[in-house]
């Protein structure tokens, strides 16, 4: 499936846009499913679970990308550019003082 998993990421863009979320979590699910490593879809995910409230699985996507094995600096800069949101969302996330 050459570039399927980039249709169903804009797919689910295209749900997300509309306020429909589970059906974008749903084509976000397909497009990672044929492209693990496809870490924008996972960002997108992230942002739709914590449109509908759930914090523990948007923070779980947006870690997927910082976990990859295929790490790169873009990844990084874009992954913690989510970091603050994570932390506003669930204080526990955060830098713990010792």
């Amino acid at each position: 499936m050459p570039d399927f998993h980039v249709a169903f990421n804009n797919m689910g863009n295209a749900f997300y846009a509309k306020g429909e979320h589970d059906k974008a979590i749903e084509c976000y699910q397909k497009a990672v499913g044929i492209k693990p490593d496809f870490h924008q879809a996972f960002i997108n995910m992230g942002s739709a679970y914590d449109d509908l409230g759930d914090k523990d699985k948007a923070i779980e996507c947006y870690q997927k990308p910082l976990a990859s094995s295929r790490f790169s600096p873009g990844i990084l800069h874009h992954g913690l550019s989510f970091l603050p949101k994570a932390i506003r969302t669930k204080p526990s996330n955060g830098i713990k003082k010792h």
